[in-house]
Parts: structure tokens; C-alpha cells; sequence
């Protein structure tokens, strides 16, 4: 695959389960070529196309932990529409009466190994089989429950109180240890999502930063703590937001950071980046997302 058009091939295999290059990616991964991932890691929609579209779904995420990938920086559109895509060409591709049914079933054995994989994501694709078949996963049913009672209890289970989930799953577990992860980047993060948001968005940040009751965030920006306990809480709404997160794409250095923080606490990451995705939900960031 030519260097200098490899972009815009990327670009038509993202948008087509039939482009003869497919089998070119396959070979790819079996002989371990690495010489198109950094082309391929730009490009958030084909990521998500491509756990659906490859034979060997297994060895594609594999390659993706190997290459320090983080799969948050995938918004909920690219996820959809990667399903979506998969859906059609499998029917198309089986036909018969029971295609709809047998395509369901390997989609979701699909979404169970990437969930199973990547933990982050359970939020997400919870969604995407609320949205695609109507299911009621216990995500689904978190935000249906916040939607109805109290749309800001998904915050209040993050920060208030002894046993928020920041108490227990974070400041607690790492009370003794000393040497944080510490950077600008959840500031940085934050000005430019507010930057790109649609006013219903800023609106809701800009009532964050105001009312201490609707804090999204941790409001200690200035602790050394700031970026582990706020930014996979910000992905989270980020991800699930109409925002485009080429933001986290265009900067290798960036989503070097996620995967730092990833490792710091790997629990606190995937439940706040979930927490994250379902508040977003809760507070309809992005009214397409909330439709049944």
C-alpha cells in the first residue's frame, strides 16, 4: 500500500466492509507487518470498523495493547456505525430467514470479547445494543434509572461522601504511594473539548465550574491528583458526545498519557471513564444518542 495514499485508502476501507484491502490487513496481522499501524492508529473509525470487519478480532486487539492504543479515544458514533456496517454486510452476505438472528449473536460475541478485552468500553457498547436491538443492559438501565429520579446521582456516586466511588476505588487504595502520574493534560483536555462543544455542552461545563451541587469534576485542579481522578471522567464524556476526538488522535503523546494513567489504577480508569459515558447519557450531550 502506497505511503502517500494510504490516508485516503484508509479513509474508503473505514467506509466499506467490501474493499478488497481487507484481505491485505489480514495478511498484515498474520505476518506481523508493522508497517501501516501508524497510519492505522489515526484512524479512529477504521479501528472500530476493523474489530468488527477482521477475521481474527483477537489478534487485531492484541496489536492494539502492543501499540499503547486506547480504545476511550473512540467515540460512540465510529462504534455505532462500525456495528451498523457489520450488521448489513453479514446479512447481505448470509440471506436466508434466519440471517438477521445469526448475525445478532456473532455481533454481540463480537462486542463481548472487545468488552471482555478493554473493560473501558462497557458503557458503549451497552449503548450500541440498546440502540441496534433495543436490549436493556445494566448500563442502559443505570442512566434510564438517573434519567428518571436525579440526573446528577451518577455525579454524586463519583465525588460525595465516604463511599464515593473516588474514596474507595481511588484516594483510599493509593493513599500511601507517594509518586502520582502528573501532568496539564486534564486542563489542556478540557479547554479544548469546551471549545468544540455545542452550546447545551458548554452549558453544562459552565454550570459545573459554578454550582459545587453539578461538579462533573473533581474540583482540586491544582492537586498533583487532578489528572488521574478527572480525565478518564472527562474521555468518558467526550467519547459520548457529538465532539470529534481527533483532539486525542493527532498527538501520540497524548494518549501516552491514557495509557500511563491506565496502569497507575486500571480500576479507577474503567469505572470513571464509565461513569463518564453514562452521565453523558443522563445529560443528553448528544440528543441523537437518546433516541430509542
Amino acid at each position: 500500500m502506497a505511503h502517500n495514499s494510504s490516508t485516503e485508502l484508509l479513509s474508503d476501507l473505514a467506509a466499506n466492509f467490501h474493499h478488497p484491502l481487507w484481505s491485505e490487513i489480514e495478511l498484515m496481522l498474520l505476518s506481523n507487518d508493522s508497517s501501516l499501524w501508524p497510519q492505522l492508529l489515526q484512524h479512529q473509525a477504521l479501528i472500530a470498523v476493523a474489530l468488527f470487519r477482521l477475521e481474527n478480532e483477537f489478534l487485531f486487539l492484541g496489536q492494539l495493547v502492543k501499540y499503547n492504543f486506547s480504545v476511550e479515544i473512540i467515540d460512540y458514533s465510529d462504534w455505532l456505525n462500525a456495528v451498523n456496517a457489520c450488521q448489513k454486510f453479514l446479512i447481505d452476505l448470509l440471506g436466508g430467514s434466519d440471517a438477521q438472528d445469526m448475525v445478532r449473536l456473532y455481533i454481540k460475541q463480537r462486542i463481548e470479547l472487545i468488552v471482555k478485552t478493554m473493560p473501558s468500553l462497557t458503557t458503549m457498547m451497552a449503548w450500541v445494543e440498546y440502540q441496534m436491538w433495543g436490549e436493556l443492559p445494566e448500563p442502559v438501565m443505570q442512566v434510564a434509572l438517573a434519567k428518571s429520579k436525579n440526573a446528577y446521582s451518577l455525579v454524586e456516586n463519583l465525588w460525595q461522601g465516604e463511599d464515593s466511588l473516588l474514596q474507595t476505588k481511588l484516594l483510599r487504595t493509593h493513599s500511601s504511594v507517594e509518586l502520582w502520574p502528573s501532568s496539564k493534560l486534564f486542563t489542556k483536555a478540557l479547554s479544548a473539548f469546551y471549545k468544540k462543544s455545542p452550546n447545551n455542552i458548554q452549558h453544562v461545563l459552565d454550570t459545573s465550574n459554578h454550582n459545587p451541587r453539578e461538579t462533573l469534576f473533581w474540583p482540586l485542579f491544582h492537586d498533583y491528583k487532578c489528572t488521574v481522578v478527572n480525565l478518564p471522567v472527562l474521555l468518558g464524556l467526550w467519547s459520548m458526545s457529538p465532539v470529534p476526538m481527533r483532539w486525542w488522535s493527532q498527538h501520540p503523546e497524548r494518549q501516552g498519557c491514557i495509557q500511563q494513567l491506565l496502569k497507575f489504577n486500571p480500576i479507577w480508569f474503567q469505572l470513571a471513564f464509565n461513569q463518564g459515558g453514562k452521565i453523558a447519557l443522563v445529560l443528553d450531550f448528544h440528543d441523537e444518542l437518546n433516541r430509542a
